[in-house]
């Protein structure tokens, strides 16, 4: 289930980057390692789904911000 979330969490953030391919890809990999990695590292964000969707879009706004700062160079 939370694999899931993770996935929808990466699809909206990558489309509010651009809605790029590239984009989409970057936010939806970037909400599974968020969420799969900080799952077990940290503080509580709140319940256990509030945290786990928290979690997601902070490794997805991350991997669209780096996909961005390397398309600039």
């Amino acid at each position: 289930m939370n694999v899931l979330l993770f996935l929808l969490v990466g699809v909206i953030a990558g489309w509010l980057a651009g809605g790029l391919v590239m984009h989409l890809v970057a936010g939806i990999i970037g909400a599974l390692i968020g969420g799969l990695v900080l799952a077990g590292w940290g503080p509580s964000l709140g319940d256990a789904l509030l945290g786990s969707v928290l979690k997601a879009a902070i490794g997805a706004a991350l991997a669209v911000l780096i996909l961005r700062l390397i398309k600039r160079s």
